[in-house]
């Protein structure tokens, strides 16, 4: 009897996972796509308990998917989520009690070409089960993906420095743009960032920046404004020799290692 995987939620990711997980898990698996926009009741989707649920509901519904589909759950369920971050779900796996997998994989419909994923990256959270994790790896490695294993809040935190910075000052410097045509490639180049963010649904924008870990990297933004302001007000040519030597060191510190 073939297994059964479900997954909640059809937008753009829900519906990349349900045809790509179908390909991959082939004859042996039987893989449900469910929307709460559908025009059927879930239980007339869903008749025997799933395998395994994926949940690709936005953040802010993802709790409440997973209580909505409880009555059709089996004990053997595993659940898992793909949440942006994890503050919320992690609750829910603690209070349900259920065998789960929670992943994050690091790429999305506006800056990573749903087509073109080869090489991208996917967080697991410690703590998963192993047996439903390995499945999941194994789908990801037939992307030549890197994989990352992080508990719950170290994920939260490494979300509010890799996303919660870039977007923050993505917005910095879309507050200064008007309808001015201004030459140069640098200034294109950070046009073109900030029309593919502002691109994103404004729900998606809000999971990121609410992050319990964004207001001090915003905090730490701030700070490092002021400090250029008075560098430039002053003209204080060793100062600014001084922190932009800091910055290349930081860069260099920070690049992701291919």
């Amino acid at each position: 009897m073939p297994k059964k995987l479900l997954v909640l939620g059809l937008g753009k990711m829900g519906s990349w996972f349900a045809n790509r997980l179908a390909r991959f898990l082939g004859e042996g698996w039987i893989v449900i796509g469910y929307d709460k926009k559908m025009d059927v009741s879930l239980n007339e989707v869903v008749t025997e308990p799933p395998d395994i649920v994926l949940n690709c509901a936005s953040l802010d519904n993802a709790v409440e998917a997973f209580l909505s589909v409880e009555p059709v759950l089996g004990e053997h369920t595993v659940v898992c989520d793909i949440a942006s971050i994890k503050t919320r779900v992690a609750n829910y796996y603690t209070n349900s009690g259920r065998r789960f997998v929670s992943l994050h994989p690091m790429f999305g419909p506006t800056f990573a070409s749903m087509e073109r994923i080869h090489g991208e990256n996917v967080i697991f959270i410690k703590g998963s089960d192993e047996e439903t994790m390995a499945l999941f790896e194994e789908f990801f490695a037939n992307y030549s993906m890197r994989f990352f294993y992080l508990t719950f809040e170290e994920h939260d935190e490494m979300m509010a420095y890799s996303l919660s910075v870039p977007f923050i000052a993505s917005f910095v410097f879309a507050s200064r743009v008007d309808n001015t045509v201004v030459p140069g490639t640098t200034f294109k180049k950070h046009l073109d960032i900030v029309t593919g963010l502002l691109n994103e649904d404004d729900k998606l924008i809000s999971e990121i920046l609410f992050n319990d870990f964004s207001v001090r990297e915003i905090d730490k933004i701030a700070a490092n404004l002021e400090y250029l302001k008075h560098i430039v007000r002053d003209r204080d040519h060793e100062e600014l020799s001084k922190f932009l030597k800091k910055l290349r060191v930081r860069i260099g510190h920070g690049q992701i290692q291919g």
